[in-house]
């Protein structure tokens, strides 16, 4: 089932991930890894004097931290009241100021003094804005990034729901495919049923609180046609890096799980930029640069 966005819907959501913190903590370990592995370097190399770091959508402060304990010039924002707390009190324990993070949304962006900042970061943002503050959003990073200064953004990859062979298969069919080709109106609602038949699974997975699509809007983007999308809005990609790979569907995985360990340790950086990530990656990261006007 796909959301409409819903704007009340989405902030309880995520205030409510706050009483598990630890879920949120966790979700963003293999896209951490990959910025601070593969991508940060990169951007430090074009540092002279003053680099300055917007991390917007901080989350549970985990980047946030990273980049603090870097000694950089980070702040983090968020909109989320109960999250920013959270930010807070993690990056305050090492002693790092409450005005490092800021309560907002994408408006908050214009704060910043025009193109005074080298490098935003969104991670975790995309997928779950309105139609509205995905434009805006463009606008508002253009405005305070210096030109040829990075955005590094997260999106779902809209082909993995094509690997997993459940419900977000039958998803993928409707949004992606038959509704904007016009399929439905040739075919009729008889379509998706037969497409449901060819899925052994089609209520699959089972709903889980913190799982952000059984409960809210959540965007998913097409990996090939993402730099084009960024070229339109004013940036140029560098590259991609898919992250949350998973190596079997995900209904089956689980069985597997012990005979891939050894096999997953390590596999998200040395191999985030491969072709089978557009099919087995739930995510992926894009570097991009600010084009000079």
């Amino acid at each position: 089932m796909t959301h409409i966005f819903d704007a009340k819907k989405t902030r309880e959501y995520f205030n409510g991930l706050e009483s598990d913190i630890s879920f949120v903590s966790k979700s963003d370990l293999p896209r951490k890894d990959i910025f601070f592995e593969l991508i940060l370097p990169l951007c430090l190399k074009k540092k002279s004097g003053d680099f300055r770091i917007v991390d917007f959508g901080c989350g549970g402060g985990r980047l946030l931290k990273g980049l603090l304990d870097r000694k950089l010039d980070a702040v983090g924002i968020d909109k989320h009241e109960e999250l920013c707390r959270s930010t807070r009190a993690l990056i305050g324990r090492s002693g790092y100021p409450a005005k490092r993070v800021l309560k907002g949304g994408v408006e908050a962006l214009r704060s910043f003094s025009k193109e005074s900042v080298d490098l935003v970061l969104v991670m975790g943002v995309m997928q779950y804005l309105s139609k509205e503050d995905y434009e805006h959003i463009y606008e508002n990073l253009k405005y305070i990034l210096k030109p040829g200064g990075h955005m590094v953004c997260s999106f779902q990859n809209a082909f993995f729901d094509l690997f997993t062979f459940n419900k977000y298969t039958l998803d993928f069919y409707r949004e992606k495919l038959i509704l904007p080709l016009g399929l439905d109106k040739m075919l009729g609602e008889e379509i998706y049923g037969h497409l449901r038949k060819m899925i052994t699974f089609p209520d699959k997975p089972a709903y889980l609180h913190t799982r952000a699509r059984d409960n809210i809007f959540v965007r998913t983007t097409n990996p090939i046609t993402i730099a084009e999308e960024l070229k339109q809005r004013g940036f140029t990609l560098l590259n991609r890096y898919f992250y949350d790979f998973h190596f079997l569907p995900p209904f089956i995985e689980p069985e597997y799980k012990e005979r891939l360990r050894d096999f997953t340790k390590d596999f998200q950086t040395k191999h985030s930029t491969e072709w089978y990530g557009y099919f087995m990656a739930d995510a992926f990261l894009v570097d991009s640069v600010k084009k000079a006007e």
